[in-house]
């Protein structure tokens, strides 16, 4: 499951770099094309870096500045995305198991996909339940069993 979430980062990361890409490409495109078609000569090559000149002009204006920023705002994205799926791992399961209620899932156990057992607590009581896509039913009312095995391993220490 995680190689899923990998694979899916990186064809998004991918697809952002690409559309990005696509209007400095058209933007060429579109230079060239009008060269072409105009009887006008054509532009000067870009001026050699000279200390006199300390921005030399390219066919694209802000092309390699834009790229930089986009590289930049896609890594902040990905950076805030991973610290959002952190916390929500870290923090969701503190605030649905937070202290006062009455009913608590203790453990669970999938057994096959989308099928599953759990130990669920209400009150002193605990109830084993299964679910699955469609249904959850109550298999066993654990109480008993779980204190005689607790009785049973404190006489064998």
């Amino acid at each position: 499951m995680k190689q899923g979430k990998i694979k899916l980062v990186v064809i998004l990361t991918a697809l952002i770099l690409v559309g990005g890409l696509l209007p400095i490409a058209r933007r060429v495109l579109a230079t060239q094309n009008s060269n072409e078609q105009a009887d006008i000569p054509a532009p000067p090559p870009p001026q050699q870096f000279q200390p006199d000149n300390p921005k030399p002009q390219s066919g694209i204006p802000g092309g390699r500045e834009f790229f930089y920023k986009m590289v930049l705002s896609i890594l902040v994205v990905i950076a805030f995305s991973i610290g959002a799926i952190y916390l929500s791992k870290k923090l969701l399961p503190k605030l649905a198991n937070h202290q006062g209620k009455q009913i608590r899932v203790i453990e669970t156990s999938y057994i096959a996909p989308r099928k599953g057992l759990h130990l669920i607590q209400i009150g002193s009581r605990r109830l084993l339940v299964a679910s699955t896509n469609d249904t959850v039913t109550m298999l066993a009312d654990v109480t008993e069993s779980v204190s005689s095995f607790a009785a049973e391993l404190a006489a064998r220490s």
